[in-house]
């Protein structure tokens, strides 16, 4: 299931960050999201504007006031009180207030949780067979939530692991894109900071003059303050590969060969 941010979604979203997060309010959000996916019965009766406020707020009452916090249980007040026009629209607009609250409540480690996720998006975007494991539905999903916690290095900070079992079966990014997913949570832990998140694949490592000069480049172009994250992969040959957000810009030895290649085929053809 994939559902789009709708703009109600956004304005709840954007309200909800006011609320004061605890350290278990995003993973208790992650686990609300899960059990109304599991009961679409009691998700319509949740979220269906066409019932009274004051009776989808009692059934909230009754069935999480014990197993959810208090922030938690504003965050969910706050989202019966929308009208939306499909339920899912509130279980997206859950799963990314999660997110949202995780990652605030992580600041301490973002940096570290911000470059594994990234690492681990790569890991799996690199192999076929752990990439087909992953996203195979007739897997039990905790059976493939296990496997990617595995992958999870040692002594990591709790919310990579959090985070890299919920990308298995995320509401809003779909279930089929777990890689894209974990990059898209990395992107959204320099958002929460007023900040965008610029993947820079390289053959090597920038030294820290290539790092500041090329971050101060991409905040003249992009007029907004640039956190790096680079990837090391040898095939780029040289140059660097920067993607932020859906846009590319590839300055690699190996994108340039592979235009001089096929402009050579196009000649070919044409003789």
């Amino acid at each position: 299931m994939s559902v789009a941010i709708s703009n109600q979604a956004q304005a709840l979203i954007q309200s909800c960050d006011k609320v004061t997060a605890e350290a278990s309010t995003g993973a208790e959000l992650f686990g609300l999201v899960d059990l109304l996916i599991d009961n679409p019965q009691l998700c319509r009766g949740l979220f269906d504007s066409n019932g009274s406020l004051e009776n989808r707020r009692g059934l909230a009452k009754q069935i999480f006031s014990e197993n959810l916090g208090e922030p938690a249980c504003e965050i969910l007040d706050a989202a019966l009180t929308v009208n939306w026009n499909d339920p899912r629209e509130a279980l997206a607009a859950l799963e990314v207030q999660a997110l949202r609250v995780q990652l605030r409540c992580s600041e301490a480690d973002i940096d570290e949780i911000t470059q594994q996720l990234a690492a681990l998006s790569r890991a799996v975007r690199n192999s076929p067979e752990l990439m087909a494991a992953i996203t195979d539905q007739t897997i039990d999903l905790d059976a493939r939530r296990d496997l990617i916690s595995e992958l999870v290095p040692s002594g990591s900070p709790e919310t990579v692991s959090l985070l890299a079992r919920r990308a298995i079966n995320s509401v809003v990014f779909g279930s089929v894109a777990f890689s894209e997913n974990l990059r898209s949570y990395a992107t959204a832990s320099a958002d929460i900071r007023g900040r965008q998140l610029a993947l820079t694949t390289v053959a090597k490592p920038l030294s820290d003059r290539q790092r500041q000069s090329l971050s101060l480049s991409l905040e003249r172009l992009y007029e907004r303050p640039t956190d790096l994250l680079e990837i090391i992969d040898s095939e780029v040959i040289g140059g660097v590969r920067v993607e932020i957000g859906d846009e590319v810009i590839d300055g690699t030895i190996r994108a340039k060969l592979n235009e001089a290649e096929h402009a050579v085929q196009s000649l070919n053809e044409e003789s």
